[in-house]
């Protein structure tokens, strides 16, 4: 009995593993994902939006609903800005969460890759990252071959979730 259940313990740790290779290529595949200049077509509960980084910026440009649609928010050194139909308004941070917890997760995943500070789980074909830093937690989700599937940073109490169109 004993040497059945260390063979299917052994067994489920090999397949588990199989599942991403390993966590190190699991992360650096997201690493890679997130490497600038990189532009995504993102999800959420309440909008959809395209959002692009490049070294110096992030943009976050609404696709919908209709009513927001074409408002492009920017972050950058000197802080953000929405730009609607030539009308330029300074934001200060909390007002553009999403954009500004995503960004997050985008400029801080590499240290943490580079790092190890960070945990990967994987079950039915998709992988699971996990970081934190000062209370903040994110999560980046991807499937086996790598391709991002969704993300979500939690912070003060409130989870902001970000689904990733392929």
């Amino acid at each position: 009995m004993k040497k059945t259940l260390l063979f299917l313990l052994a067994a489920i740790m090999i397949v588990s593993l199989a599942a991403c290779g390993n966590s190190t290529d699991c992360a650096q595949k997201l690493k890679e994902a997130f490497a600038a200049p990189f532009e995504y077509s993102v999800n959420t509960r309440g909008f959809a939006f395209d959002y692009a980084r490049t070294p110096d910026s992030a943009t976050m440009v609404l696709t919908s609903p209709d009513t927001l649609k074409g408002l492009k928010i920017t972050r950058n050194a000197s802080g953000i800005t929405a730009t609607y139909d030539d009308l330029v308004v300074t934001l200060p941070e909390n007002t553009a969460q999403k954009l500004v917890s995503l960004d997050d997760l985008a400029l801080k995943l590499p240290a943490f890759i580079d790092s190890g500070e960070y945990a990967i789980q994987s079950a039915d074909g998709r992988n699971e990252l996990t970081f934190s830093e000062n209370g903040v937690v994110y999560t980046v989700v991807c499937g086996a071959g790598g391709e991002l599937i969704s993300a979500s940073v939690t912070q003060n109490g409130k989870t902001y979730e970000f689904d990733f169109v392929q």
